[in-house]
């Protein structure tokens, strides 16, 4: 992605967030999240809540932290210093400026909880973070462990339909509204991106250096 069109989707992203972040109180966006917030509930059973407790749990900064930590292993072992500290950083970055914007918009939480939460509600900290910890995973697996194009769809796709899930399920559960996974998934989009374009940029350099050593 050229350095233009890569402005141009950054710029559209954080513009989508602000404009969600403040028109949220507005008819429009009541509307949208209360709709959204009735569908998810129509079909909710004892089964279900169980699923996407589980799913739920994978986002949680536990499950986060501990695969993290894998990944941070795997890139000691590697030897790549650069992968290990992008490692924390995903697991770092997405969490401060999450509770950052949490202060900041200060939304009350939806009151039908099925699981009880606390903190602000927007944005989304599970969306949000999930997107970039799992983003950055997906990136790895792409980079360093698959070569194949088709396999490369594939880990795409599975950690696509995994951030998806965990930011449904905190609608699921009534701990979040549709908007906020919405803006999750934006700021986590933002944050990702940047930290991409920085780890290529650190990587590419670290390699120009050794070929002229």
């Amino acid at each position: 992605m050229g350095k233009f069109r890569l402005t141009v989707w950054l710029c559209l992203m954080i513009l989508l967030f602000l404009i969600i972040g403040f028109t949220y109180e507005t008819s429009f966006i009541v509307g949208i999240d209360k709709e959204v917030a009735l569908v998810s509930s129509s079909f909710q059973s004892d089964a279900a809540t169980t699923v996407f407790l589980f799913i739920t749990n994978l986002g949680s900064w536990k499950f986060v932290l501990f695969f993290m930590l894998i990944l941070f292993g795997y890139s000691l072992y590697k030897g790549d210093k650069v992968l290990a500290l992008f490692a924390i950083l995903s697991f770092i970055v997405p969490r401060t400026l999450n509770f950052m914007l949490k202060e900041f918009f200060a939304r009350t939480r939806p009151q039908d909880q099925l699981v009880p939460a606390t903190h602000f509600s927007f944005p989304s900290g599970h969306s949000m973070n999930s997107f970039v910890f799992f983003g950055f995973v997906a990136y790895v697996l792409i980079t360093y462990c698959v070569s194949r194009k088709a396999k490369q769809v594939v880990v795409v796709v599975l950690f696509s339909l995994l951030i998806g899930l965990i930011g449904f399920s905190r609608i699921y559960l009534g701990v979040h509204y549709f908007t906020d996974v919405t803006a999750g998934f934006l700021a986590g989009g933002v944050v990702l991106t940047l930290l991409l374009k920085i780890h290529q940029r650190l990587t590419d350099s670290a390699e120009e250096k050794r070929a002229h050593e």
